[in-house]
Protein backbone atom coordinates (compact mmCIF):
# COMPACT_ATOMS: atom_id res chain seq x y z
CA UNK A 1 0.00 0.00 0.00
CA UNK A 2 0.94 3.67 -0.65
CA UNK A 3 1.55 3.49 3.42
CA UNK A 4 3.95 1.02 3.55
CA UNK A 5 6.74 3.41 0.70
CA UNK A 6 5.23 7.08 0.61
CA UNK A 7 7.89 8.12 3.06
CA UNK A 8 10.75 5.51 1.97
CA UNK A 9 14.03 7.21 1.12
CA UNK A 10 16.42 5.96 -1.91
CA UNK A 11 18.77 5.47 0.27
CA UNK A 12 16.83 2.82 2.01
CA UNK A 13 17.12 0.74 -1.11
CA UNK A 14 20.63 1.12 -0.66
CA UNK A 15 21.39 2.10 -4.25
CA UNK A 16 24.57 4.39 -5.02
CA UNK A 17 24.53 7.17 -7.55
CA UNK A 18 26.85 5.23 -9.83
CA UNK A 19 24.19 2.00 -9.38
CA UNK A 20 21.30 4.00 -9.97
CA UNK A 21 22.57 5.04 -12.94
CA UNK A 22 23.09 1.94 -14.93
CA UNK A 23 20.11 0.41 -13.85
CA UNK A 24 17.67 -0.23 -17.20
CA UNK A 25 15.24 -2.72 -15.87
CA UNK A 26 16.15 -4.53 -19.26
CA UNK A 27 14.70 -1.88 -21.55
CA UNK A 28 16.57 1.62 -21.89
CA UNK A 29 19.68 2.88 -20.42
CA UNK A 30 19.08 5.20 -17.57
CA UNK A 31 15.26 4.48 -17.28
CA UNK A 32 15.45 3.44 -13.45
CA UNK A 33 14.42 6.74 -11.12
CA UNK A 34 12.17 7.89 -9.20
CA UNK A 35 9.42 10.45 -8.41
CA UNK A 36 7.53 12.18 -5.71
CA UNK A 37 3.97 10.92 -4.86
CA UNK A 38 0.86 13.76 -5.51
CA UNK A 39 -1.75 14.17 -3.40
CA UNK A 40 -5.05 15.85 -4.40
CA UNK A 41 -4.76 19.09 -3.64
CA UNK A 42 -1.96 19.34 -6.85
CA UNK A 43 -5.51 18.58 -9.20
CA UNK A 44 -6.43 22.20 -9.87
CA UNK A 45 -9.58 22.34 -12.69
CA UNK A 46 -8.77 24.80 -15.39
CA UNK A 47 -11.41 27.53 -15.44
CA UNK A 48 -11.88 27.45 -19.54
CA UNK A 49 -14.37 29.54 -21.20
CA UNK A 50 -17.52 27.35 -22.35
CA UNK A 51 -17.18 27.47 -26.15
CA UNK A 52 -20.33 28.02 -28.32
CA UNK A 53 -21.87 25.01 -29.14
CA UNK A 54 -25.34 26.01 -30.63
CA UNK A 55 -23.57 24.39 -33.77
CA UNK A 56 -23.31 21.04 -34.86
CA UNK A 57 -19.63 20.46 -34.26
CA UNK A 58 -19.83 17.21 -32.59
CA UNK A 59 -16.86 14.57 -32.66
CA UNK A 60 -17.53 10.89 -32.41
CA UNK A 61 -14.71 10.62 -30.48
CA UNK A 62 -16.24 9.27 -27.24
CA UNK A 63 -17.78 11.88 -24.51
CA UNK A 64 -17.44 12.45 -20.58
CA UNK A 65 -19.82 9.82 -18.77
CA UNK A 66 -20.33 12.07 -15.33
CA UNK A 67 -21.81 11.68 -12.97
CA UNK A 68 -20.71 8.79 -12.08
CA UNK A 69 -17.52 8.65 -13.96
CA UNK A 70 -16.86 5.20 -14.27
CA UNK A 71 -19.87 4.37 -16.68
CA UNK A 72 -19.72 1.51 -19.34
CA UNK A 73 -18.05 3.32 -22.50
CA UNK A 74 -20.62 4.61 -24.57
CA UNK A 75 -20.80 3.63 -28.58
CA UNK A 76 -18.48 5.47 -30.29
CA UNK A 77 -19.50 5.22 -33.88
CA UNK A 78 -17.53 7.41 -36.06
CA UNK A 79 -19.08 10.04 -39.17
CA UNK A 80 -20.41 8.77 -42.01
CA UNK A 81 -17.57 8.76 -44.19
CA UNK A 82 -19.81 8.85 -47.73
CA UNK A 83 -21.10 12.19 -47.39
CA UNK A 84 -21.31 15.76 -49.19
CA UNK A 85 -22.04 17.87 -45.69
CA UNK A 86 -19.19 20.21 -44.87
CA UNK A 87 -17.27 18.46 -41.90
CA UNK A 88 -14.91 19.76 -39.01
CA UNK A 89 -11.53 19.14 -39.67
CA UNK A 90 -8.67 17.70 -37.70
CA UNK A 91 -7.14 18.88 -34.59
CA UNK A 92 -3.37 18.30 -34.76
CA UNK A 93 -1.02 18.24 -31.60
CA UNK A 94 2.65 17.85 -31.56
CA UNK A 95 3.77 14.89 -29.44
CA UNK A 96 7.36 15.36 -27.47
CA UNK A 97 8.86 12.55 -25.25
CA UNK A 98 11.89 12.02 -23.82
CA UNK A 99 13.86 15.71 -24.16
CA UNK A 100 16.50 14.38 -21.84
CA UNK A 101 18.57 17.80 -21.10
CA UNK A 102 21.69 16.83 -19.44
CA UNK A 103 22.00 13.65 -21.13
CA UNK A 104 24.19 14.12 -23.98
CA UNK A 105 25.26 16.66 -26.40
CA UNK A 106 22.11 16.17 -28.77
CA UNK A 107 19.27 16.35 -26.37
CA UNK A 108 19.53 20.70 -26.07
CA UNK A 109 19.86 21.30 -30.09
CA UNK A 110 16.96 18.52 -30.27
CA UNK A 111 14.65 20.34 -28.18
CA UNK A 112 15.86 23.79 -30.39
CA UNK A 113 15.39 22.52 -33.20
CA UNK A 114 11.63 21.16 -32.16
CA UNK A 115 10.69 24.92 -30.81
CA UNK A 116 12.65 26.97 -33.39
CA UNK A 117 11.40 25.09 -36.22
CA UNK A 118 8.93 22.15 -36.05
CA UNK A 119 6.62 24.31 -33.69
CA UNK A 120 6.23 27.35 -36.20
CA UNK A 121 5.70 25.12 -39.25
CA UNK A 122 2.54 23.72 -37.11
CA UNK A 123 0.95 27.25 -35.69
CA UNK A 124 -1.36 27.71 -33.42
CA UNK A 125 -1.06 24.02 -32.84
CA UNK A 126 -0.50 22.40 -28.91
CA UNK A 127 2.44 20.27 -28.08
CA UNK A 128 2.46 17.55 -25.56
CA UNK A 129 5.06 16.53 -23.57
CA UNK A 130 5.35 13.17 -21.87
CA UNK A 131 7.85 13.55 -19.35
CA UNK A 132 11.28 12.81 -19.25
CA UNK A 133 12.37 16.54 -19.70
CA UNK A 134 15.69 16.10 -17.81
CA UNK A 135 17.97 13.51 -17.21
CA UNK A 136 18.73 14.37 -14.06
CA UNK A 137 15.59 15.73 -12.32
CA UNK A 138 17.67 17.29 -8.73
CA UNK A 139 20.10 18.84 -11.30
CA UNK A 140 19.33 22.37 -10.81
CA UNK A 141 21.72 23.38 -14.08
CA UNK A 142 19.40 20.78 -16.27
CA UNK A 143 16.02 22.34 -15.66
CA UNK A 144 17.76 26.12 -15.58
CA UNK A 145 19.01 24.82 -19.60
CA UNK A 146 14.75 23.76 -20.20
CA UNK A 147 13.19 26.80 -18.58
CA UNK A 148 15.71 29.47 -21.00
CA UNK A 149 14.64 27.24 -23.83
CA UNK A 150 11.09 26.75 -23.43
CA UNK A 151 11.02 30.78 -22.21
CA UNK A 152 13.06 31.42 -25.32
CA UNK A 153 10.30 30.05 -27.53
CA UNK A 154 7.78 32.18 -25.69
CA UNK A 155 5.12 28.93 -24.95
CA UNK A 156 2.26 29.05 -22.94
CA UNK A 157 1.10 26.54 -19.90
CA UNK A 158 -1.75 26.05 -22.15
CA UNK A 159 -0.07 25.68 -25.41
CA UNK A 160 2.78 23.55 -24.37
CA UNK A 161 1.47 20.59 -21.78
CA UNK A 162 3.99 18.60 -19.78
CA UNK A 163 4.11 15.87 -17.21
CA UNK A 164 6.53 14.24 -15.37
CA UNK A 165 8.68 11.32 -16.12
CA UNK A 166 11.06 9.17 -13.90
CA UNK A 167 14.25 10.59 -14.53
CA UNK A 168 12.41 14.39 -13.80
CA UNK A 169 12.76 12.58 -10.09
CA UNK A 170 15.72 11.80 -9.96
CA UNK A 171 17.76 11.02 -7.76
CA UNK A 172 15.71 11.76 -4.58
CA UNK A 173 12.58 11.16 -5.35
CA UNK A 174 10.87 14.14 -5.43
CA UNK A 175 9.49 16.52 -8.51
CA UNK A 176 10.55 19.80 -7.00
CA UNK A 177 13.10 21.19 -9.38
CA UNK A 178 9.73 20.12 -11.94
CA UNK A 179 7.42 22.09 -10.51
CA UNK A 180 9.95 25.20 -10.21
CA UNK A 181 10.87 24.75 -13.61
CA UNK A 182 8.51 23.83 -16.25
CA UNK A 183 5.50 26.00 -17.41
CA UNK A 184 3.16 23.35 -15.52
CA UNK A 185 4.75 24.02 -12.29
CA UNK A 186 4.87 27.51 -12.77
CA UNK A 187 1.17 28.12 -13.46
CA UNK A 188 -0.42 26.00 -10.48
CA UNK A 189 -0.77 23.14 -12.57
CA UNK A 190 1.48 20.82 -10.51
CA UNK A 191 2.43 17.37 -11.51
CA UNK A 192 -1.28 16.38 -12.93
CA UNK A 193 -4.46 18.05 -13.63
CA UNK A 194 -6.78 19.08 -16.21
CA UNK A 195 -6.16 21.08 -19.55
CA UNK A 196 -8.84 22.14 -22.60
CA UNK A 197 -8.75 23.10 -25.88
CA UNK A 198 -11.02 24.55 -27.98
CA UNK A 199 -10.88 24.21 -31.55
CA UNK A 200 -13.51 24.94 -34.48
CA UNK A 201 -16.02 24.73 -31.80
CA UNK A 202 -14.66 21.54 -30.07
CA UNK A 203 -13.42 21.37 -26.51
CA UNK A 204 -10.84 18.59 -26.17
CA UNK A 205 -10.41 17.39 -22.64
CA UNK A 206 -6.35 16.51 -22.44
CA UNK A 207 -5.93 14.93 -18.75
CA UNK A 208 -2.36 15.14 -17.51
CA UNK A 209 -0.94 12.09 -15.70
CA UNK A 210 2.30 11.53 -12.92
CA UNK A 211 2.83 7.70 -13.80
CA UNK A 212 6.25 8.38 -11.44
CA UNK A 213 3.61 8.78 -8.45
CA UNK A 214 4.85 5.57 -6.06
CA UNK A 215 7.33 7.62 -4.15
CA UNK A 216 9.93 4.77 -4.78
CA UNK A 217 12.77 4.60 -6.88
CA UNK A 218 12.41 1.20 -8.26
CA UNK A 219 8.70 1.78 -8.50
CA UNK A 220 8.84 4.61 -10.58
CA UNK A 221 11.10 3.43 -12.80
CA UNK A 222 8.81 0.67 -13.96
CA UNK A 223 5.52 3.43 -13.55
CA UNK A 224 3.06 3.87 -10.64
CA UNK A 225 -0.15 5.46 -11.45
CA UNK A 226 -2.08 5.82 -7.43
CA UNK A 227 -5.39 5.43 -7.51
CA UNK A 228 -6.01 8.42 -5.37
CA UNK A 229 -4.91 10.70 -8.46
CA UNK A 230 -7.06 9.17 -10.69
CA UNK A 231 -10.28 9.14 -8.48
CA UNK A 232 -9.05 13.17 -7.41
CA UNK A 233 -9.67 13.47 -10.93
CA UNK A 234 -12.40 11.28 -12.32
CA UNK A 235 -14.39 13.84 -9.52
CA UNK A 236 -13.07 17.20 -11.06
CA UNK A 237 -14.26 15.77 -14.40
CA UNK A 238 -17.53 14.90 -13.33
CA UNK A 239 -18.11 18.37 -11.46
CA UNK A 240 -17.08 20.10 -14.93
CA UNK A 241 -19.70 21.71 -16.44
CA UNK A 242 -19.18 22.06 -19.49
CA UNK A 243 -19.03 18.49 -21.70
CA UNK A 244 -16.24 17.76 -23.82
CA UNK A 245 -16.12 16.32 -27.19
CA UNK A 246 -13.37 14.38 -26.84
CA UNK A 247 -10.68 13.11 -24.29
CA UNK A 248 -7.08 12.67 -24.80
CA UNK A 249 -4.93 11.15 -21.53
CA UNK A 250 -1.25 12.42 -21.14
CA UNK A 251 1.61 10.06 -19.00
CA UNK A 252 5.08 9.13 -19.03
CA UNK A 253 5.19 5.15 -19.00
CA UNK A 254 3.05 2.43 -21.39
CA UNK A 255 0.57 0.48 -19.68
CA UNK A 256 1.75 -3.24 -20.65
CA UNK A 257 5.22 -2.94 -22.17
CA UNK A 258 8.13 -3.85 -20.06
CA UNK A 259 8.91 -1.11 -18.31
CA UNK A 260 5.40 0.02 -17.82
CA UNK A 261 2.55 0.31 -15.40
CA UNK A 262 1.09 -3.32 -15.85
CA UNK A 263 4.31 -4.53 -13.95
CA UNK A 264 2.90 -3.07 -10.70
CA UNK A 265 -0.95 -3.43 -11.20
CA UNK A 266 -1.35 -0.02 -11.44
CA UNK A 267 -2.29 -0.37 -15.31
CA UNK A 268 -5.59 -1.22 -13.59
CA UNK A 269 -6.12 2.88 -12.87
CA UNK A 270 -4.98 3.87 -16.33
CA UNK A 271 -7.79 1.64 -18.04
CA UNK A 272 -10.41 2.95 -15.39
CA UNK A 273 -9.68 6.23 -16.64
CA UNK A 274 -9.60 5.45 -20.43
CA UNK A 275 -13.36 3.99 -19.32
CA UNK A 276 -14.58 6.22 -17.69
CA UNK A 277 -13.75 9.28 -20.30
CA UNK A 278 -13.96 7.10 -23.34
CA UNK A 279 -10.32 8.56 -23.97
CA UNK A 280 -10.12 8.62 -27.60
CA UNK A 281 -6.31 7.83 -27.08
CA UNK A 282 -3.12 7.71 -23.98
CA UNK A 283 -0.05 9.58 -24.81
CA UNK A 284 3.27 8.41 -23.37
CA UNK A 285 7.34 7.74 -24.09
CA UNK A 286 9.68 6.50 -22.03
CA UNK A 287 10.77 3.23 -23.84
CA UNK A 288 12.38 5.47 -26.62
CA UNK A 289 10.50 3.99 -29.56
CA UNK A 290 7.53 4.61 -31.86
CA UNK A 291 4.69 2.46 -32.03
CA UNK A 292 1.02 2.47 -31.78
CA UNK A 293 -1.74 -0.35 -31.11
CA UNK A 294 -5.28 -0.54 -29.53
CA UNK A 295 -7.30 -1.02 -26.50
CA UNK A 296 -11.02 -1.12 -27.78
CA UNK A 297 -11.22 1.83 -29.38
CA UNK A 298 -8.88 3.86 -27.92
CA UNK A 299 -5.13 4.85 -29.37
CA UNK A 300 -2.29 3.48 -27.45
CA UNK A 301 0.40 5.83 -28.79
CA UNK A 302 3.82 6.01 -27.94
CA UNK A 303 7.01 8.71 -29.40
CA UNK A 304 10.50 8.48 -29.53
CA UNK A 305 12.83 9.95 -27.79
CA UNK A 306 13.52 13.76 -29.30
CA UNK A 307 17.14 14.09 -27.70
CA UNK A 308 18.01 10.16 -26.39
CA UNK A 309 17.89 7.61 -28.83
CA UNK A 310 18.98 4.68 -27.08
CA UNK A 311 21.91 3.08 -28.72
CA UNK A 312 22.08 -0.67 -29.14
CA UNK A 313 18.26 -0.90 -28.51
CA UNK A 314 15.96 -2.01 -31.79
CA UNK A 315 13.42 0.43 -32.58
CA UNK A 316 14.83 3.50 -29.82
CA UNK A 317 17.98 4.43 -32.05
CA UNK A 318 16.21 7.38 -33.88
CA UNK A 319 15.49 10.15 -32.29
CA UNK A 320 12.14 11.68 -33.03
CA UNK A 321 8.63 12.93 -32.37
CA UNK A 322 4.83 12.23 -32.89
CA UNK A 323 1.95 14.15 -34.70
CA UNK A 324 -1.39 13.38 -33.30
CA UNK A 325 -4.95 14.64 -34.88
CA UNK A 326 -8.05 13.32 -34.03
CA UNK A 327 -10.77 13.39 -37.04
CA UNK A 328 -13.11 10.39 -37.83
CA UNK A 329 -10.91 8.59 -35.00
CA UNK A 330 -7.77 9.35 -33.64
CA UNK A 331 -4.59 9.07 -35.74
CA UNK A 332 -0.47 9.28 -35.17
CA UNK A 333 2.01 9.35 -37.08
CA UNK A 334 5.74 9.55 -36.72
CA UNK A 335 8.85 12.24 -38.03
CA UNK A 336 12.30 11.87 -37.72
CA UNK A 337 15.05 13.76 -36.92
CA UNK A 338 18.33 13.37 -38.37
CA UNK A 339 21.92 14.95 -38.22
CA UNK A 340 24.15 15.55 -35.07
CA UNK A 341 24.53 18.71 -32.58
CA UNK A 342 25.30 20.80 -35.43
CA UNK A 343 23.28 20.32 -38.26
CA UNK A 344 19.36 18.71 -36.15
CA UNK A 345 17.13 18.20 -39.36
CA UNK A 346 13.66 16.59 -39.68
CA UNK A 347 11.93 14.99 -42.89
CA UNK A 348 9.62 17.75 -44.85
CA UNK A 349 6.79 18.04 -45.78
CA UNK A 350 5.03 16.01 -43.06
CA UNK A 351 2.22 14.62 -44.84
CA UNK A 352 -0.67 12.80 -42.46
CA UNK A 353 -3.76 11.34 -43.95
CA UNK A 354 -6.38 11.96 -41.11
CA UNK A 355 -9.69 10.96 -42.44
CA UNK A 356 -10.54 8.32 -43.73
CA UNK A 357 -9.23 6.18 -41.27
CA UNK A 358 -6.27 4.06 -41.92
CA UNK A 359 -7.26 0.32 -41.79
CA UNK A 360 -3.30 -0.33 -40.84
CA UNK A 361 -3.36 1.74 -38.00
CA UNK A 362 -2.00 0.20 -35.06
CA UNK A 363 -0.64 -3.00 -36.54
CA UNK A 364 3.05 -2.54 -35.47
CA UNK A 365 2.44 -4.77 -31.97
CA UNK A 366 0.01 -7.12 -33.45
CA UNK A 367 -0.51 -7.76 -37.47
CA UNK A 368 -4.00 -8.99 -37.08
CA UNK A 369 -4.75 -5.78 -35.94
CA UNK A 370 -7.09 -3.10 -37.58
CA UNK A 371 -8.24 0.56 -36.63
CA UNK A 372 -11.76 -0.11 -35.10
CA UNK A 373 -12.50 3.41 -36.57
CA UNK A 374 -11.86 2.22 -40.33
CA UNK A 375 -15.84 2.27 -41.18
CA UNK A 376 -16.53 0.76 -44.52
CA UNK A 377 -17.08 2.96 -47.55
CA UNK A 378 -19.53 2.17 -50.00
CA UNK A 379 -18.04 1.12 -53.05
CA UNK A 380 -18.46 3.34 -56.27
CA UNK A 381 -20.28 6.31 -53.60
CA UNK A 382 -19.01 9.63 -54.74
CA UNK A 383 -18.95 12.60 -51.89
CA UNK A 384 -15.94 10.71 -49.68
CA UNK A 385 -14.56 13.03 -47.70
CA UNK A 386 -10.93 13.47 -47.41
CA UNK A 387 -8.87 15.06 -44.76
CA UNK A 388 -5.02 15.73 -44.85
CA UNK A 389 -2.15 17.57 -42.48
CA UNK A 390 0.65 18.92 -44.41
CA UNK A 391 3.25 21.03 -42.65
CA UNK A 392 7.03 22.37 -43.43
CA UNK A 393 9.24 25.31 -42.63
CA UNK A 394 8.35 26.30 -46.07
CA UNK A 395 5.51 27.10 -48.06
CA UNK A 396 3.58 24.79 -50.44
CA UNK A 397 3.86 24.46 -54.11
CA UNK A 398 1.48 21.72 -54.24
CA UNK A 399 -0.69 19.06 -52.36
CA UNK A 400 -2.34 16.57 -54.25
CA UNK A 401 -4.30 12.93 -53.70
CA UNK A 402 -4.75 9.67 -56.02
CA UNK A 403 -6.86 6.74 -55.39
CA UNK A 404 -4.42 3.74 -56.43
CA UNK A 405 -2.82 4.33 -59.09
CA UNK A 406 -4.98 7.04 -60.76
CA UNK A 407 -4.74 10.34 -62.12
CA UNK A 408 -3.08 13.15 -59.41
CA UNK A 409 -5.92 15.63 -58.40
CA UNK A 410 -5.86 18.96 -56.36
CA UNK A 411 -6.57 19.45 -52.52
CA UNK A 412 -7.92 22.43 -51.54
CA UNK A 413 -6.53 24.19 -47.87
CA UNK A 414 -9.33 25.18 -45.68
CA UNK A 415 -7.72 26.83 -42.39
CA UNK A 416 -5.21 24.29 -40.98
CA UNK A 417 -5.22 21.25 -42.85
CA UNK A 418 -6.41 19.77 -46.96
CA UNK A 419 -9.50 18.99 -48.19
CA UNK A 420 -10.48 16.82 -51.04
CA UNK A 421 -14.12 14.37 -52.12
CA UNK A 422 -12.82 11.38 -54.16
CA UNK A 423 -15.24 8.60 -55.69
CA UNK A 424 -14.36 4.80 -54.09
CA UNK A 425 -13.99 2.60 -56.31
CA UNK A 426 -16.14 -0.49 -56.99
CA UNK A 427 -12.89 -3.19 -54.89
CA UNK A 428 -12.81 -4.60 -51.55
CA UNK A 429 -10.43 -1.88 -50.99
CA UNK A 430 -8.64 1.09 -51.91
CA UNK A 431 -5.09 3.07 -51.37
CA UNK A 432 -5.41 6.87 -51.10
CA UNK A 433 -2.33 8.72 -51.19
CA UNK A 434 -1.69 12.38 -50.44
CA UNK A 435 1.84 13.89 -52.00
CA UNK A 436 3.25 17.46 -50.89
CA UNK A 437 5.85 19.25 -52.37
CA UNK A 438 7.63 21.98 -50.71
CA UNK A 439 9.37 25.43 -52.45
CA UNK A 440 12.46 23.62 -51.75
CA UNK A 441 11.28 20.63 -53.87
CA UNK A 442 11.23 17.98 -51.28
CA UNK A 443 7.96 15.52 -52.46
CA UNK A 444 7.02 13.37 -49.63
CA UNK A 445 3.86 11.46 -49.29
CA UNK A 446 1.82 9.47 -47.06
CA UNK A 447 -0.59 6.57 -47.88
CA UNK A 448 -3.59 4.65 -46.10
CA UNK A 449 -5.36 1.75 -46.80
CA UNK A 450 -9.44 1.91 -46.95
CA UNK A 451 -11.78 -0.77 -46.73
CA UNK A 452 -15.00 -0.78 -48.95
CA UNK A 453 -18.26 -2.89 -49.12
Amino acid sequence: SMANHKNEKPGTLSLSRRSLLKLTGGVVVGSVFGCSDDPPQELPLDAAAAPDMSADTSMDLGTDTAPPPDLSRPDQRPLDSATTKALPGPIFFVHFSDIHIGSGSFALPALTYGLNTVLPSFPSIPVVATGDLCETGNDAKNWAVYQKAIDGAKLKANDYIEVPGNHDGLLDGALNNYVKYTLAGRNAHGTNGLYHRVHQGRRIRIVALNTCSGGNVIMDSTGYLTSYQVDALLLQIANDPVKADATIVLGHHPPTAPMGLATLGTDKNLRKLLKATSAAAYLHGHMHMHYSNWESKTLMTQAPSLGNPSEGIPGATVPGFNIFALDQGPVARVCWLSGDKTNVSAQWPHVMITRPADLNLGKKLTSTATNPWAVPLTKKSTGNVLHAGVFAPTPMVSVTYRVDAGAWLPMKKVTDYYRAEFTAPDKSSCQLEVQAQDSKGSIRSDKIKVALA
